[in-house]
C-alpha cells in the first residue's frame, strides 16, 4: 500500500469508529473528544504536525491543480454544511430581541 492508501484507511476506520460509538452511546464520544478539545494548544500543535506530514505526502503525489480542484470541493461542501447557520450575516451579533450588545434601543431586524 501507498502513503495515501495507509492514510486513507487509517481515516476510514477513524470514521466508521467514530459512527458506530456516536450511534450507539453519543456520551461515550463526548467524554473523548471533551478532554481533547479542552487542550487547545496540545490538539492546535498534533494538528499542525499531522497537515504537515499529511501534506506532504498529497503534494508528493498529487499535481498542485488537482489538490485545488479538492479543495474547492471540500470548500464547497462546508459552505453547503453552514450555509444553515448564516441566515442573516448582516449582523451577527444582535441578541434575539434584535438589539446590539450594550444597546438600550432595542431596534428590531428589518427584513
Amino acid at each position: 500500500m501507498t502513503p495515501l492508501e495507509i492514510i486513507a484507511t487509517i481515516f476510514v476506520v477513524f470514521v466508521l469508529v467514530t459512527v458506530c460509538i456516536v450511534v450507539i452511546n453519543p456520551q461515550v464520544w463526548m467524554k473523548v473528544a471533551g478532554p481533547i478539545l479542552k487542550n487547545y494548544i496540545l490538539t492546535s500543535v498534533v494538528y499542525f504536525i499531522l497537515a504537515g506530514i499529511i501534506g506532504y505526502y498529497i503534494f508528493v503525489r498529487l499535481e498542485i491543480a488537482e489538490v485545488a480542484a479538492v479543495m474547492l470541493f471540500t470548500a464547497l461542501l462546508i459552505g453547503l454544511g453552514l450555509l444553515p447557520f448564516g441566515l442573516d450575516r448582516r449582523y451577527p451579533y444582535r441578541g434575539t430581541d434584535g438589539a446590539l450588545p450594550g444597546d438600550s434601543s432595542r431596534v428590531a431586524l428589518l427584513d
